[in-house]
C-alpha cells in the first residue's frame, strides 16, 4: 500500500447505509481501491487527495507520486520481484520468517540471509563456479576453471538423525524413522546463532545433484540432453557438488532483494513484541501454517508482561521522585450520607434538565444543531449573541435557494480552478492577483474592442507553454482526434462541416513557439496549440471552439440578413463573440497544459527556495530573541540587586539618625 508521510494509506470503509439501499441507487466507485461513495462531494474529495503528489512507493521508495502512480509502481516492482526471486526459495524463506519475534526488519533480513546463503533447494537455478573452491588440491591436475548455469535436480541430506534445532519432525516421530531427514530443517528461532545451527546441520555436508541448462527464447531455460554424469568441465551434463562450488545470481538473491521480498509478503502489528506474520493469501498459496504455535504465544505474552512491568516501574520511580516525602498525606473526607447523595442526584438532574431546555431554546432561535466555540466555523453554525439580538438582527435564518445565478453552472468549477491556478502562479505568467468577479466580467466581454485582462492572461499562459511544445514531436493530435470522434456523425447546416474544419485546421500555420506571442498574435497561437495538443477527451468543446474561431457565417449580397454557408475568419476577430462557457474551457485547458511547463516548475522551485530562506531567517530571529531575553533577564536581576542595596542603605541611615 502506498505511503503518505511515512504512514500507510487507509482505505475508507463503505457507508453502512449502502448495504440497505436500493440496488439501483447510483454511487461513485474508485476502481483501483474498490471504495464506494454515496455522494459526489466525498468522491471528489477522495480523488483530490489521491491526486496530490505526496505519496511514496513502499517497495522502491520512489517519492513525489500521486496515489495511483505509487500503486502502479508497487505493482510493477512486485511483478519484477516475483519473477526475479527464486521460486523454490520463496516457501522456505517465508516458512522461516513466520511467527518470528524480531524488532527491526533489517535484523530479520540479516538472520534469514545468514541461514540461507549456503543452502540450496531442489529446482533452484544456480551457478557452479569452479573458481570458488579452495578445497581442491593444487597438486592434482584439474581440467580448469569455469562457470556453468545449472539446475538442482535433487538434494542429498547428510546422514543424521537429529534436526537443526534438536527436534525431530512430526512425520518422523509418527513413522518412527530417524534416518529420513528433511533437507535444511532450519525453521526454528532465528535468534539462535548461525554457528550453532550449522554445527547441528552443516550446510557443507549436503550433496547437490545439478543438471546443466541452457537459455532459450524469451528468457526460458531448458535442460541439456543427453544426460551424462561426471565432471561438467569434461562435457558431462550432470554432476554431484557441494555448496562451496555453488553460487546464486546477485540479481536473484541478495540482502536488498531479500528485504524487498520479505517486506512485500509479511506484516506485523504495532503492539509490543508482535511477531512477523505472512499475509493470509500468500500463506495459503505456499501452505504455511497460519495458527500461532502455543510456545510462541506464551513467549509473546511473557515479553508483553515484561515490557508492561518495566513501564510500571518507570512510572512509579517518576512518581516517587516528584512527590516530596515531607508533605503530609491529604485528609480523607468522610463518606457522604444517604441524604447528601440524594440531594446531589437531585441537583445533577435539575442542572441536566436546565441544559436541555437551554439547548432547545438555542436551536429554536439559531437553527443550529450544536454550539461551536471554535473559529473559523461554518456560517450555519454561528450562534446569534445577545448584543446582535438587541441590534435588531433577524432571529430566523433565511431559507437558502439552490437556483444558481451563474450563467454556466457546469463551468463554474473549471472557472474556479483556472482562477486559483493563475493567482497562485501569476508571477510565472507576469500577471498580478485579481478577484474572481473581475475574471468573470472579462470573460463576459463580447464587443470587438480588446479586453486588456484577457489579452494579458492568454499571452502569459501561452508563452509559458513553449517548453511543452518544444519537448514533443510535432504531430497534429487535434486533427486526428476530431476525425476519429466525429467521422460517423451526420452533418447539419448549423455547424461547420468536419471535412471543411479539418482542411482549414491542417492548413493553419505552426511553429508558433518560435515567434513572439503578444496581444495581437495570441489567438493564432491558441489555434496552433489546440491543433497540436488538444483532443476531444481532454477538451470536449474542441470542435465548437475551433469552428467559431476559424469560420463565420457568409452573408448573401442580395439579402444581407441571410447567410450562405461558412467562410474563413481571423481568430482574433472571432474570439470575443465566443460563448461564455467556451471561453472558460479554453482557459482551463491552457492552465492544465502550462502546469507541465518549465515556467510553473521554476516558479515552484523559487517558492521552495524562498520558504527555505524565510525559515532560516525565522530561526535566526528566534535565536536573537532568546539572546535579548537572556540579556533582559540579567539586567533585571542586576537592577533588582541594586534597588535592594539602595533600600538597605537608606534603612541603615535612618536607624543611625534615630539613635543619634
Amino acid at each position: 500500500m502506498p505511503l503518505a508521510r511515512r504512514k500507510k494509506v487507509l482505505i475508507t470503509k463503505d457507508d453502512e447505509s449502502l448495504q440497505e439501499a436500493d440496488p439501483d441507487t447510483p454511487v461513485y466507485y474508485i476502481k483501483q481501491t474498490g471504495e464506494i461513495f454515496k455522494d459526489y462531494s466525498s468522491f471528489s474529495s477522495r480523488m483530490s487527495f489521491y491526486g496530490l503528489k505526496i505519496f511514496q512507493c513502499e517497495t522502491s521508495g520512489k517519492g513525489n507520486l500521486t496515489f495511483f502512480e505509487a500503486l502502479e509502481s508497487e505493482k510493477t516492482e512486485a511483478r519484477v520481484l516475483d519473477a526475479r526471486f527464486p521460486e523454490p526459495l520463496k516457501a522456505a524463506v517465508l516458512r522461516s520468517v513466520q511467527w518470528q519475534v524480531v524488532g527491526r526488519l533489517d535484523h530479520l533480513v540479516e538472520a534469514v540471509y545468514e541461514r540461507f546463503k549456503d543452502r540450496y533447494f531442489e529446482g533452484e537455478r544456480v551457478f557452479v563456479d569452479f573458481g570458488l573452491s579452495s578445497a581442491e588440491d593444487d597438486s592434482k591436475e584439474t581440467p580448469g576453471k569455469g562457470r556453468y548455469s545449472v539446475q538442482i535436480a535433487s538434494v542429498a541430506s547428510p546422514s543424521k538423525s537429529v534436526s537443526t534445532n534438536g527436534k525431530r519432525k512430526a512425520s518422523q516421530m509418527e513413522n518412527g524413522d530417524d534416518e529420513s531427514i528433511v533437507p535444511h530443517d532450519i525453521y526454528g528461532d532465528l535468534k539462535q546463532p548461525v554457528a550453532e545451527v550449522n554445527a547441528l546441520d552443516d550446510p557443507k555436508g549436503y550433496t547437490y545433484n545439478v543438471q546443466l541448462v541452457e537459455e532459450g527464447p524469451n528468457g526460458t531455460f531448458s535442460v541439456v540432453e543427453p544426460e551424462t554424469h561426471g565432471d561438467l568441465r569434461l562435457g558431462n551434463t550432470t554432476m554431484d557438488v557441494h555448496c562451496d562450488l555453488i553460487s546464486r545470481d546477485r540479481l536473484a538473491f541478495s540482502k536488498s532483494i531479500l528485504k524487498r521480498f520479505i517486506r512485500e509478503c509479511v506484516d506485523r502489528d504495532a503492539a509490543v513484541a508482535s511477531p512477523w506474520i505472512v499475509k493470509a493469501d500468500i500463506a495459503s498459496k505456499y501452505n504455511i501454517n497460519q495458527n500461532m504455535p502455543e510456545e510462541v504465544r506464551r513467549g509473546v505474552d511473557a515479553m508483553k508482561r515484561l515490557e508492561s512491568d518495566k513501564r510500571k516501574k518507570i512510572i512509579e520511580s517518576k512518581e516517587t521522585t516528584t512527590v516530596s516525602p515531607s508533605k503530609r498525606p491529604k485528609r480523607t473526607k468522610p463518606a457522604p450520607t444517604e441524604e447528601e447523595k440524594a440531594a446531589k442526584v437531585k441537583e445533577e438532574e435539575a442542572a441536566k434538565a436546565k441544559r436541555e431546555r437551554d439547548e432547545v431554546a438555542r436551536q429554536a432561535l439559531t437553527g443550529c444543531k450544536r454550539a461551536v466555540a471554535r473559529w473559523p466555523i461554518e456560517d450555519l453554525d454561528v450562534s446569534i449573541t445577545e448584543k446582535e439580538k438587541f441590534s435588531g438582527k433577524p432571529l430566523v435564518r433565511p431559507i437558502p435557494h439552490r437556483i444558481s445565478e451563474f450563467p454556466a453552472p457546469d463551468s463554474f468549477e473549471p472557472l474556479l480552478m483556472a482562477w486559483n491556478f493563475i493567482t497562485t502562479y501569476g508571477h510565472a505568467f507576469n500577471v498580478s492577483p485579481f478577484p474572481l468577479d473581475m475574471l468573470e466580467a472579462a470573460l463576459h466581454h463580447d464587443t470587438p474592442e480588446p479586453c486588456f485582462l484577457i489579452d494579458c492572461l492568454h499571452t502569459g499562459i501561452i508563452s509559458s507553454c513553449r517548453s511543452v511544445s518544444a519537448a514533443i514531436t510535432k504531430n497534429q493530435v487535434g486533427v486526428t482526434s476530431l476525425v476519429n470522434e466525429y467521422n460517423d456523425e451526420m452533418e447539419t447546416d448549423d455547424t461547420v462541416g468536419l471535412q471543411q474544419l479539418v482542411q482549414s485546421l491542417t492548413a493553419f500555420g505552426s511553429g508558433w513557439e518560435k515567434k513572439a506571442v503578444n496581444h495581437e498574435t495570441w489567438c493564432n497561437a491558441l489555434v496552433s496549440i489546440l491543433k497540436e495538443h488538444a483532443t476531444v477527451q481532454t477538451m470536449p468543446t474542441m470542435r465548437p471552439v475551433l469552428s467559431h474561431l476559424l469560420f463565420q457565417p457568409g452573408q448573401d449580397e442580395a439579402n444581407p440578413e441571410s447567410t450562405t454557408g461558412w467562410v474563413s475568419a481571423r481568430p482574433r476577430e472571432r474570439y470575443y463573440s465566443l460563448a461564455f462557457d467556451l471561453k472558460i474551457s479554453i482557459l482551463a485547458f491552457l492552465c492544465d497544459l502550462s502546469a507541465t511547463g518549465k515556467a510553473v516548475h521554476n516558479a515552484m522551485e523559487t517558492c521552495e527556495t524562498s520558504i527555505t530562506e524565510m525559515r532560516k531567517e525565522k530561526l535566526e530571529l528566534k535565536k536573537e530573541q532568546k539572546r535579548l531575553a537572556d540579556q533582559l533577564a540579567t539586567l533585571t536581576a542586576e537592577r533588582r540587586k541594586a534597588m535592594n542595596g539602595a533600600k538597605k542603605g537608606k534603612k541603615k541611615t535612618a536607624e543611625v539618625e534615630s539613635t543619634a
